[in-house]
């Protein structure tokens, strides 16, 4: 018999079968014998075949439950012939009423009557015998969502894919991938039950009490993200914008994921422990040097150019959506089914930039294995919360490994965080992954939005725009960063260099690179028409370019665009006008 089963587990079944034909004409056969022997041809499509071998199982022993548990599904599922099926399954229960499995069986006949209320009990029974039996919990999710119990039918619908090992066989696999496909189903039907806005306009009014700035919801279709959270104090503005790419089904979810980063600032700042990721000319030019030898593959492939940004973006954000998620997820239940969608969703471009064999042609390593070891740690925190694995999609080995480590990190502070300890995380995976010579995190001065410190330094995505605003740094709050930009400045002017119209030159040099030579050409044109009546650099007045819109031009600012267009439209024409700033723009070109 051992032989038997061994061949099975290999999927020999025809082996297996010789094996039984030889016992039974020796009459050595036994009542698994013939139960084995009708589970191969069932699973071989002879039906009726099987059923006569079941029927030889059974008169060997009648009391062979494997045996009454397989006839009864074969009648039930492939026969379509409910009243036999019960009557096995019924001598089983009378046998052992602990046999999980058959009252699992009952119950799937009788939901496929259609009465899903008579069926759960049935179901719920089979659970409490068998806790993790992944079968009963899909079968509990599938009557919960036709009986339109979305909430039931999402929970129990998890649990189907937390216990349900989807690399172990080809039977979990099943149960797993209907699982998965059912769960889409009742997040949907979730959906059309709610109104999404009174989930995070209630969130809006706590976090109103905590803030002297309003709290607004707004539609740009132009930023990248589904949604993105612009704090009034960082953009020297009136009130805090959250900003929705759209307000399709599941938008709620985007919302209260900025609603809590928010939060998470409030709760920083009552400790005087928020903190701001920044970048300064020296974290820059450590990056740059570090991206140089991979820059032209890199923008010769259509990547943008200012792979910082994007790499500081992650290095920011990830440590704290982990926080951010594992909060929703315990303090709002009301939004899990919405969270989970919109999770699963975040996952499509991880995969694609951790499998992408093109991308890992053009994208930097240090970048690429950065990006991928912090999607790791998101995939590992929807496996934890929602049964979901995508671990499997990241086939480096060592990449996995190290997203794994970095999560353990997030595990230290998880369940008892203080106030903007989130920050360490951050530094710690800097440290690990040897990128913390690129970024700055530096405590806020904040008190209120009345009092703040308008030197503040700013998130990255503001740097450039105070650093235009005081190129110098002269009046930084930070002794530290003045000292750095003062070094650098040393470092690279000969005396008669105009700092501020490099850093014009080079925010212009990188809003040009992603233009066309025509834009370029409409943007030298119209610098050069404005140039006709004089351009003041020490008028206090201010200048708008239609074809550059929602920015505002000092005259010295005008006067460095002026170059950098020119300079890209038609070099030649450069020297007629009558601009000194070569030794400026070579400077620029440095740093971009």
């Amino acid at each position: 018999m051992k032989e038997i089963i061994r061949l099975c587990e290999r999927q020999q079944f025809d082996k297996a079968l010789k094996l039984i034909d030889d016992a039974i004409r020796k009459g050595t056969a036994a009542s698994e014998h013939h139960r084995i022997k009708g589970q191969i041809l069932f699973e071989k499509e002879a039906i009726d075949e099987a059923i006569n071998s079941l029927t030889d199982s059974l008169k060997l022993d009648s009391k062979n439950e494997n045996a009454l548990i397989l006839i009864g599904n074969i009648y039930a599922n492939a026969k379509n012939d409910v009243n036999t099926a019960m009557k096995y399954f019924d001598q089983v229960l009378e046998l052992n009423s602990t046999n999980h499995i058959s009252l699992n069986n009952i119950a799937g006949l009788i939901a496929r009557s259609g009465d899903f209320e008579t069926a759960l009990p049935y179901f719920d029974k089979s659970i409490a015998l068998e806790p993790k039996y992944a079968n009963a919990h899909y079968s509990i999710a599938l009557s919960n969502f036709y009986l339109k119990k979305y909430i039931e039918a999402f929970e129990t619908c998890i649990n189907a894919l937390t216990h349900s090992n989807h690399r172990k066989n080809d039977e979990e696999k099943n149960v797993y991938q209907q699982a998965f496909n059912l769960s889409k189903q009742i997040c949907d039907g979730y959906l059309s039950t709610i109104n999404e806005e009174e989930i995070y306009h209630s969130f809006i009014e706590e976090l109103s009490k905590l803030s002297d700035l309003p709290i607004e919801i707004e539609i740009d279709s132009k930023i990248a993200t589904p949604a993105k959270i612009l704090i009034g104090e960082y953009h020297n503005k009136t009130k805090h914008q959250v900003l929705l790419r759209n307000k399709n089904v599941g938008h709620s979810y985007y919302v209260m994921h900025e609603l809590m980063h928010l939060a998470m600032v409030f709760e920083a700042r009552a400790e005087q422990q928020n903190e701001l990721f920044k970048s300064n000319l020296i974290t820059r030019r450590k990056f740059d040097e570090k991206f140089f030898s991979y820059k032209k593959v890199f923008v010769k492939n259509g990547l943008d150019e200012n792979a910082q940004r994007g790499l500081a973006d992650q290095m920011y954000n990830a440590p704290l959506d982990l926080v951010i998620e594992f909060r929703l997820y315990n303090e709002y239940s009301v939004l899990r089914p919405i969270q989970y969608l919109g999770l699963v969703e975040l996952t499509k471009p991880a995969i694609d930039g951790a499998t992408n064999p093109t991308l890992k042609k053009v994208i930097p390593p240090f970048i690429r294995e950065a990006n991928i070891k912090m999607n790791v740690t998101q995939f590992i925190l929807l496996k934890e919360l929602y049964g979901v694995d995508f671990l499997n999609t990241i086939k480096e080995k060592h990449l996995k490994n190290a997203g794994k480590k970095l999560y353990d990190d997030f595990l230290e502070i998880r369940d008892d965080k203080s106030a903007g300890e989130e920050y360490d995380v951050v530094r710690w995976w800097a440290d690990e992954m040897n990128l913390s010579s690129y970024f700055i995190l530096d405590k806020e001065n904040f008190h209120s939005s009345k009092q703040r410190d308008k030197n503040q330094v700013y998130p990255t995505d503001e740097w450039l725009s105070k650093l235009e605003a005081d190129p110098f740094g002269l009046h930084a709050a930070n002794p530290i960063e003045n000292a750095e930009m003062q070094k650098f400045i040393e470092a690279n002017q000969d005396g008669n260099i105009n700092m501020a119209v490099v850093m014009y030159m080079q925010s212009s040099l990188k809003y040009l690179a992603a233009l066309s030579p025509e834009k370029i050409k409409e943007i030298s044109f119209e610098i050069a028409h404005l140039g006709r009546t004089g351009i003041d650099p020490n008028s206090t007045d201010t200048y708008s370019l239609a074809t550059v819109p929602n920015q505002k031009f000092t005259g010295w600012k005008l006067l460095a665009w002026m170059y950098t267009s020119w300079y890209k439209h038609q070099p030649s024409m450069v020297k007629e006008l009558g601009l000194n700033f070569d030794n400026e723009f070579k400077l620029a070109q440095k740093v971009v």
